[in-house]
């Protein structure tokens, strides 16, 4: 079956009702795998409270601060070495339940199992995403700055400080920002798969280059309709996070991921590769 966003929806339905309690277990490890970064947040948000509202509790917000800075470090650590992995690992067992219409826990691991070429595909899209956004606010800096002048943009700039020319340059210095931000964001539908790719083992575990080339090549052509499909299922998640705790565990994550799940693999039969399941090899 090809990919299209009805048959992504459609076929999607199948997987999660077969395995929608396994799915649901999928959540529940990822949440409690997440945790400790909402802690480390959560330090940052009860300090940058006691600053402003208590000011009286200014050296307990100090050593909140502190701490919250630590652990935010650790976080960070803690998400580059076990979330991104795990991530990924979720995403493959949901793969092979799309695949083979049974959930294999142990296929979680395998995000793990190519950490490094896991690491350096997500340092890559990452990179390639920021760099036409760093490109866009470079230039309406650069065009503040130099319409206004340094001292004045020290100071805060407002409207009335720039003159007709420099009003031209600034609208048209966000007109630019925000084609820098419609080519990140076009950058990030082409290559949302990469990960998916560089652990599909049917496909000879390509490496870092050949698992985001594969991403944008099988992705040609249905960006729009990616971005419809994230969307919706964006829509589904929020909508269930909106009702309780409980709705995003067993349904808006799960089918969410079962989703996207479909699309990948439909995309790839589109291209002509293979979707019989094989034995995964770490």
């Amino acid at each position: 079956m090809g990919y299209s966003f009805t048959n992504a929806w459609g076929a999607s339905w199948e997987t999660y009702r077969a395995n929608w309690l396994k799915l649901t277990g999928l959540s529940v490890i990822y949440l409690l795998a997440i945790m400790p970064m909402w802690g480390a947040q959560m330090v940052q948000v009860i300090a940058n409270v006691l600053q402003k509202e208590k000011p009286e509790s200014a050296e307990m917000a100090a050593a909140l601060g502190s701490l919250g800075g630590i652990l935010g470090c650790v976080a960070l650590l803690y998400a580059i070495f076990v979330v991104i992995p795990l991530c990924v690992g979720v995403f493959w067992v949901v793969i092979r339940a799309v695949r083979t219409k049974e959930v294999e826990f142990s296929d979680i691991l395998q995000g793990f199992r190519r950490f490094p070429r896991v690491l350096g595909i997500y340092l890559l899209v990452v990179i390639a995403q920021f760099v036409p956004m760093i490109l866009g606010f470079a230039v309406l800096i650069a065009i503040v700055v130099f319409g206004v002048g340094t001292e004045r943009f020290k100071d805060g700039v407002q409207w009335t400080d720039f003159d007709d020319y420099s009003r031209l340059a600034l609208v048209g210095g966000l007109g630019w920002l925000l084609a820098c931000v419609i080519v990140s964001w076009w950058i990030q539908l082409r290559t949302v798969f990469s990960l998916a790719v560089v652990c599909d083992s049917k496909l000879g575990a390509p490496g870092i280059i050949e698992s985001v080339e594969t991403s944008w090549r099988i992705t040609r052509g249905n960006a729009l309709s990616l971005l419809g499909l994230i969307i919706t299922v964006s829509v589904v998640m929020w909508a269930s996070v909106c009702c309780c705790v409980l709705p995003v565990v067993f349904f808006g994550a799960p089918l969410t991921v079962v989703i996207l799940a479909t699309a990948y693999d439909q995309l790839l039969a589109q291209d002509g590769q293979a979707t019989n399941p094989v034995v995964v090899q770490p």
